[in-house]
């Protein structure tokens, strides 16, 4: 905080503040300057003035903090005859109990007959202040109208009638009472039953990945062997697939269906869990990765793009964080005892967060809230989306994640805006950061810092720091093997209408490694929830850089569209950058690309004969064209995901014969993938109702679109249009259409 005067003329003294950091939440600045003191919002740019006067030597800053806050309506007071007895003040700590005060307002006047009239009134006042203190009717009313105009619908009677009804069931919520889990199926003291040990009831008709993975021809011989092993913490693989055995499933609704029990079981049941990862993520080897992965946490924040989503604040309406994490040895929730989730609720409470901790209601396991959270907390968090509830769904109480309800479950509550923790859900600890607008490197930050607070807590006994659990082949290791690698979820409100009336969004977002269901995504027309994507095998510094790249991208289309402008020029392989491993002309790298990851036939050949590449690495056409283009789609990590695209394109007819073993490799596995055609005999009730017949033809001499220039298509598309029109050479009427 610095002090300026001026150079002549001192006429009033203006303390600015600069910079503000580690600042509490709910604080404000009372600046002291001779004998006037000064209150204002505690942030950057904030100016006191003060009359010159006298001129100390100094002035004092005290920070403080606002602890309780509520609008009291003075036309409620008046309507009871100037006095408000019992106003509940609702406490900015969660943790706190709401504070009561009353209150005594009125308008004075010299008028004798006005005071007369107030006292004739006085006694049918008092009566109705004390039937609406009694019945609770002013608070209620109080709030409605505070609300009615704070909000100012256009429809106030449906606001009321919708206030009244929410009133009325939060009323029913809490005269319920507290509920006894332990009667509840799934929520006492074992899971679902069902499934107990091998061998393997009917699972012909399941429909999860894990029992896709099961019925592979691969893991028959191994699955008698995994049936016998255990972790050292006594987890098996039937515990692990339990709930993929008592659940069948959809066919249309593809779940993981697994989960791993401590983080062992990804390497005792690797055999198991490997493809079940790779069919989770696409681009995943069966196998798992041979060598060490990346390290899994890189918290440096210099390494993230400095780059804005939305430097206009028009377009990210909303962004939040998830991160989870498991303490290393310990079994993970689905597994665990009641003891050791109890261990697990003690670390979060000797935590040095700010913020406060608080156990589910009924839950018994925490000496400082007995029985855990008020009636009035569990409702404000229910209220805000940050509340911690029982597992519903039958496939996560068949694995077992509702056991002990609610016993050592809760939430930590952090000072830090929007950040707040949950203790013994599905992990251990699931972190989330949140707030309105598009800040998302601020956001992480509060992130790590509360990850960072909650390891170092993680010590035993002896004072040995046991730290999160993680894999050097899949990153941070979660229960469910789908979050897996970075164990990082971002998720983005976008405002895009424009993009969304142009294109596929849950397309477009698929080609950008997003996702995006239409069913639950699309908020509205103009409102989008925009998620990442599976992330294992990345940092979180390279999933929030892909991140930022990706959403900067859709808002810059968003923003073309609004200005009339073409989208296609900015579209990753439709403008004019050209995108790849491998340079589009000249002679490829003498060290072959990673194609670990790659699923592509092309990329298959050069696993099984890398020589492939080094004898075609630095041979071109006579027109320039070298293997850099050709193989470039096989080599991509996100183009080559697909298992059955072949990966390798010609540039123009001469590759044909420059790159002529590669060609036939390919053309050797596309001959398992030919479909076989009905014969004329086949006596099926469905009869072809019609045939499509397409073929394909390139001119001779010209390079073909892989390696085309713009100038080359345009020739090509002026010569093929004017062979159309002209009637002796295509003697057939028609019209040639150019896309918008």
């Amino acid at each position: 905080v610095t002090a300026t005067r001026g150079s002549i003329v001192i006429d009033a003294m203006d303390i600015k503040v600069l910079e503000v950091e580690d600042q509490p939440a709910h604080t404000f600045l009372s600046i002291r300057y001779g004998e006037t003191r000064k209150q204002g919002p505690c942030r950057p740019n904030e100016t006191f003035t003060f009359p010159a006067g006298q001129q100390p030597k100094a002035f004092t800053v005290d920070v403080l903090r606002k602890v309780a806050s509520t609008q009291v309506s003075l036309a409620g007071i008046t309507a009871v005859g100037g006095s408000l007895n019992n106003v509940e003040i609702q406490s900015l700590d969660i943790g706190d109990a709401p504070m009561k005060a009353s209150f005594e307002a009125s308008l004075r006047s010299v008028e004798p007959e006005e005071k007369t009239a107030a006292s004739r009134g006085r006694n049918a006042a008092e009566r109705a202040r004390q039937y609406m203190e009694s019945s609770g009717i002013q608070p209620f009313l109080q709030e409605m109208f505070t609300q009615l105009l704070e909000r100012k619908p256009r429809d106030y009677l449906d606001f009321m009638a919708d206030f009244i009804e929410q009133k009325r069931e939060e009323v029913d919520h809490l005269d319920a009472g507290d509920i006894d889990f332990s009667t509840e199926p799934g929520l006492g003291d074992e899971a679902l039953p069902g499934f107990v040990d091998f061998p393997l009831p009917d699972i012909s008709k399941h429909n999860s990945v894990a029992m896709a993975v099961l019925r592979s021809p691969e893991l028959s011989d191994a699955l008698p062997r995994l049936a016998t092993l255990r972790t050292s913490m006594d987890v098996t693989l039937a515990r692990c697939i339990k709930a993929a055995v008592d659940c069948p499933g959809h066919p249309l609704v593809k779940v993981a269906g697994a989960y791993a029990g401590d983080a062992e079981s990804y390497e005792v049941f690797k055999e198991f869990f490997d493809p079940l990862i790779a069919a989770m993520n696409p681009g995943y080897p069966k196998q798992g990765r041979p060598d060490v992965g990346p390290v899994p946490l890189d918290a440096d924040l210099s390494k993230i793009s400095d780059d804005a989503v939305d430097s206009s604040g028009c377009y990210v309406v909303f962004t939040s964080l998830e991160a989870r994490r498991n303490v290393t040895g310990f079994k993970m929730p689905m597994c665990c005892s009641q003891a050791e989730r109890r261990d697990v609720e003690r670390i979060i409470s000797n935590a040095k967060l700010r913020g406060t901790y608080l156990p589910l209601r009924s839950s018994k396991s925490c000496p400082a809230l007995p029985i855990g959270m008020a009636a009035y907390q569990e409702e404000r968090l229910r209220k805000v989306g940050m509340l911690l509830t029982e597992p519903d769904s039958k496939i996560k109480l068949a694995a077992g994640f509702g056991r002990h309800w609610p016993d050592a479950r809760g939430v930590f509550v952090c000072d830090s805006p929007g950040t707040y923790i949950w203790v013994n859900e599905e992990d251990h600890f699931r972190f989330f950061a949140r707030q309105e607008g598009c800040e998302l490197k601020h956001i992480y930050e509060r992130l790590v810092k509360a990850m960072s607070s909650v390891a170092d807590a993680t010590t035993v006994a002896d004072g040995e720091r046991c730290g999160f659990a993680s894999s050097p082949r899949h990153g941070w290791v979660t229960s469910d093997p789908s979050r897996l690698g970075a164990a990082l979820r971002v998720t983005m409100t976008l405002r895009i209408p424009r993009l969304a009336n142009a294109v596929d969004v849950v397309s477009l977002c698929q080609s950008l490694n997003l996702e995006c269901d239409s069913s639950t995504s699309a908020i509205s027309g103009n409102l989008w929830q925009i998620h990442s994507s599976a992330a294992v095998g990345l940092t979180e510094v390279e999933m929030m850089n892909s991140w930022i790249k990706a959403c900067s991208l859709l808002v810059n289309l968003e923003q073309r569209l609004e200005k009339g402008q073409s989208m296609f020029e900015v579209l990753p392989g439709m403008g004019l950058d050209y995108p790849g491993q491998l340079p589009l002309s000249g002679a490829c790298p003498e060290e072959m690309p990673d194609i670990s990851s790659c699923c592509s036939l092309v990329a298959t050949c050069l696993r099984g004969n890398p020589e492939l590449y080094a004898t075609h690495r630095s041979l071109s056409t006579s027109t320039g064209i070298g293997l850099g283009p050709c193989l470039r789609p096989g080599v991509d990590r996100e183009a080559g995901k697909q298992r059955t695209a072949s990966g390798l394109v010609a540039g123009d007819e001469e590759c044909l014969e420059t790159f002529k073993p590669l060609f036939l490799c390919i053309h050797e596995q596309l001959e398992n993938f030919v479909p076989e055609l009905p014969s004329s005999h086949d006596n099926s009730e469905m009869p072809c109702k019609w045939v499509k017949v397409e073929m394909r033809r390139n001119l001779a001499g010209a390079r073909f679109a892989p390696s085309c220039s713009k100038e080359d298509r345009r020739e090509v598309e002026r010569l093929l249009v004017s062979c159309m029109h002209n009637q002796e050479v295509v003697p057939l009427n028609g019209q040639y259409y150019p896309l918008a």
